[in-house]
């Protein structure tokens, strides 16, 4: 090999080596928080979140909140966790973080994270709390259906103890909060003896926490908003961040301390993933560029917080057949009460039509899906 050759060679080592460096070593790592654990995260992002506004028309008479209130504020069961840009209607899943998830607590109990508001904006969402439970006790009372008119009596404005709150009831009692220029909403069932925290707790201790703003104390960190605990309570806390520069990356992390189906190994969790929960379903062609074949070949080993895993990276081809890539990890935790190990999750996708340049490859968001999984501690 002559002098030229070996220069060639070296050259072509540094391209490779700077190309495989370039996906974490462009970004600018910083740390958040989920449930009871840290991760970093490649750079500025969005969180999803449930609400943003009280009323999609604030000049109609009567004023009628969004579906995305309605959700927020009890209404409703069905939530979809969406970006900024994306519509808020709980009817449209394009483009919607559909896996977020805040549940706390044991018993009749549901605390979900508003938006920032100034004492205007609270008072906003009061009054669409007032339209939606007015009006619905309305059509309750107008209703033809003796079983609707049964539930009237449960409907009913409640006198909330808390400052900076309203309260309304239908069998369970249904909290707005304001803390911190947050809101917050509570459900609570006061005919659940289980059920924990109460109101009074949620209320003294609720506040808001921005991304990247990681708490020294014990407690859950929960979408933009922090509730301190003594270290037991239950939760499923799932967030759904979105890079800022590269808006076809998303980022899933999910601490689920509560029941599950104890019995699907991590090799069926992924496999029933892809093809019934992630974007496979929606795919026209799901390939798993590491199959799981039982006896043949397995699912790449991964660690989350030092827990052992699977992992896996598909290829995804989208009925106008275009590419992305998608990456899901999986740990399989320890439910009993004396070991808080929960199931953990991570899930990493490309979705190029949301790309507003070159978008990452699969092997850089491979690259960046281990860079987090590396870095996820208990905090």
């Amino acid at each position: 090999m002559n002098f030229r050759h070996i220069v060639i060679g070296c050259l072509m080592l540094g391209l490779f080596l700077t190309t495989c460096a370039s996906a974490a070593g462009q970004f600018d790592w910083q740390t958040d928080c989920v449930g009871r654990f840290t991760l970093a995260l490649p750079g500025k992002v969005e969180v999803a979140m449930l609400v943003n506004k009280a009323f999609e028309n604030p000049d109609d008479d009567p004023m009628y909140p969004t579906d995305a209130a309605i959700t927020f504020l009890g209404g409703r069961g069905m939530a979809y966790y969406h970006f900024s840009d994306v519509i808020e209607t709980s009817g449209n899943t394009s483009g919607n973080a559909t896996r977020s998830t805040q549940s706390i607590g044991v018993g009749a109990v549901h605390l979900t994270t508003g938006p920032r508001a100034d004492k205007a904006e609270f008072e906003r969402f009061q009054r669409a709390m007032d339209s939606y439970y007015t009006q619905t006790k309305r059509r309750l009372i107008n209703s033809v259906s003796k079983k609707d008119n049964e539930q009237v009596p449960f409907i009913e404005m409640m006198a909330s103890p808390f400052s900076h709150s309203h309260a309304w009831k239908w069998h369970a009692s249904y909290y707005l909060l304001w803390r911190d220029d947050r809101l917050f909403s509570y459900k609570y069932s006061e005919t659940d003896p289980s059920a924990f925290p109460t109101p009074q707790y949620i209320s003294d201790h609720i506040r808001s926490r921005e991304i990247f703003e990681v708490p020294k104390e014990q407690g859950l960190c929960l979408h933009h908003a922090f509730l301190p605990d003594d270290g037991t309570l239950p939760r499923a806390v799932a967030m759904t961040y979105r890079l800022i520069d590269h808006p076809e990356i998303e980022i899933y992390f999910s601490d689920n301390f509560t029941n599950g189906d104890e019995k699907a190994s991590p090799e069926k969790i992924i496999n029933d993933f892809w093809e019934s929960q992630g974007r496979g379903r929606y795919a026209k062609k799901l390939q798993l560029i590491n199959p799981h074949i039982p006896g043949v070949v397995h699912f790449p080993d991964v660690e989350l917080a030092g827990f052992k895993g699977k992992r896996s990276l598909v290829e995804i081809t989208n009925p106008d057949g275009s590419l992305d890539h998608g990456y899901f990890a999986f740990v399989r935790g320890d439910k009993t009460p004396k070991d808080d190990r929960p199931d953990l999750t991570l899930y990493v996708v490309g979705k190029n039509v949301n790309a507003t340049g070159t978008p990452l490859s699969k092997d850089q968001i491979e690259e960046i899906a281990n860079h987090i999984a590396s870095s996820i501690r208990r905090r």
